[in-house]
């Protein structure tokens, strides 16, 4: 008998499988990135196909198989999509998501790094879906990039880029810091990301 996992998850990404299946990238408070299957997701009966797309925030209900997690259920908790579209954020919150992807390989061992990340994305889809300009939110976007960067021990403090605050959660704060700042904090992301060759 397979216990049954509860986490609020981020919907980062995710691929279709077969006909109806779709397996999802998953940012997890508790346990970082997540690749659960879906099981007919896809179809048109399906209760959760609403629920369990891209830019979505669930609480999700995990069963972990011999070789993969199988998501059983799940709870809409807040779609982001359609804000961040009417905002024309869709291109940066994607990019955050990505990065995210990128650099995170399966579950953390780190409880208090997976919950920095996950602050660091629901944060800043939650800024960019509110509506910025595009200066606010090229500077959201670097902010976000630096905190994943430095929650995961990629990057250090950088001289030329204001200090972000311990919080990992994106700020007006910190993103009013950053804006003068956007050129230097993206030669240091690019840097990182090309040290440690990414």
């Amino acid at each position: 008998m397979h216990s049954l996992v509860e986490v609020d998850a981020l919907v980062i990404g995710g691929k279709p499988r077969g006909e109806a299946d779709r397996y999802v990238t998953l940012l997890t408070r508790e346990r970082g990135l997540i690749q659960a299957r879906s099981i007919g997701v896809r179809a048109e009966r399906s209760k959760l196909r609403y629920a369990v797309q891209d830019f979505a925030l669930l609480r999700c209900y995990l069963v972990r198989g011999k070789t993969e997690w199988r998501l059983t259920n799940a709870v809409l908790l807040r779609h982001f999509h359609a804000d961040l579209a009417a905002a024309r954020a869709l291109p940066p919150a994607a990019r955050v998501a990505s990065l995210v992807s990128r650099l995170v390989h399966g579950e953390g061992e780190h409880p208090a790094e997976c919950a920095s990340l996950f602050a660091t994305v629901e944060s800043a889809w939650s800024m960019l879906a509110s509506g910025l300009d595009a200066d606010s939110a090229d500077a959201l976007e670097a902010a976000a990039a630096l905190k994943i960067l430095r929650a995961l021990g990629y990057l250090a403090e950088t001289p030329g880029v204001p200090v972000l605050s311990a919080d990992p959660a994106v700020t007006f704060e910190a993103v009013a810091a950053l804006a003068p700042a956007r050129r230097e904090a993206i030669e240091a992301i690019n840097r990182a990301l090309r040290e440690s060759h990414l």
